[in-house]
């Protein structure tokens, strides 16, 4: 099968929706699909500061227009609401192809809370994003439920996998160069630091050894500085993610 993806998101970028489709292009790759993607390094692009590691394509237009035509593709995703995504839905709406979406991140929270964006007017954009969706994919089941309620059709669940060649259980602590001698015992978050996962509920919690946050996002300066016993290490790459 020849598999189209096109997303605002992808892995240099720093960010985590873009590394788990890169390896969702891997593993597709690996079972025979041929994949191509449609992704901001392609395009001229500004830095978005709502979301960290994602960058806003400007002109799009017929140079996107030419790529998915020449994928000649039988199954078409658009994994962002971005710039691309949008032009990505124009032009699929145009042809008349079929297409399904991705749903990663709760924007009305987040314009709210950076931009001051009032969430009725997200809701509404994401909803027209997605209404002619064949399959909106939500990351997450509350993500999910909050798509429904803001009157989304056609959702459904589709949650991240795991690469059990690199992630595996050790009976042994490995050394960690990134980490250093921590107080024991330790509470690990690992994703995105961003207002609608609540980072802070956790950053909060009275719990006796140490704390390390993986990961990057719109919170994470402010964070930073609010609890600086926190250990941040930021993104890293993936053999090091593992052995922490």
């Amino acid at each position: 099968m020849r598999v189209l993806l096109v997303t605002d998101a992808w892995a240099p970028q720093g960010h985590g929706l873009g590394t788990w489709l890169v390896e969702l292009s891997r593993e597709l790759q690996h079972q025979g699909h041929v994949v191509s993607v449609i992704e901001p390094s392609g395009f001229r692009s500004l830095p978005w500061p709502a979301v960290a590691g994602v960058r806003w394509s400007l002109w799009a237009g017929q140079r996107l227009r030419d790529r998915m035509d020449a994928a000649d593709a039988d199954a078409i995703h658009i994994a962002t609401e971005g710039p691309l995504g949008w032009a990505a839905r124009r032009h699929c709406l145009a042809r008349g192809w079929p297409f399904s979406t991705g749903a990663h991140v709760g924007w009305a929270t987040r314009l709210k809370t950076l931009l001051g964006v009032p969430r009725p007017i997200t809701v509404a954009a994401m909803r027209a994003f997605h209404r002619p969706s064949a399959k909106v994919l939500a990351s997450s089941p509350a993500l999910r439920e909050k798509l429904k309620r803001a009157g989304v059709l056609r959702v459904g669940d589709w949650a991240a996998g795991v690469d059990t060649r690199l992630f595996t259980p050790a009976l042994r602590s490995p050394s960690c160069g990134v980490l250093g001698p921590l107080a024991r015992p330790v509470s690990l978050y690992v994703g995105p630091v961003a207002h609608e996962r609540d980072v802070e509920d956790f950053l909060g919690l009275d719990v006796p050894g140490s704390k390390v946050v993986c990961g990057d996002g719109p919170q994470a300066r402010a964070l930073g500085a609010r609890y600086p016993t926190v250990h941040w290490v930021g993104v890293l790459p993936r053999h090091e993610l593992a052995a922490v």
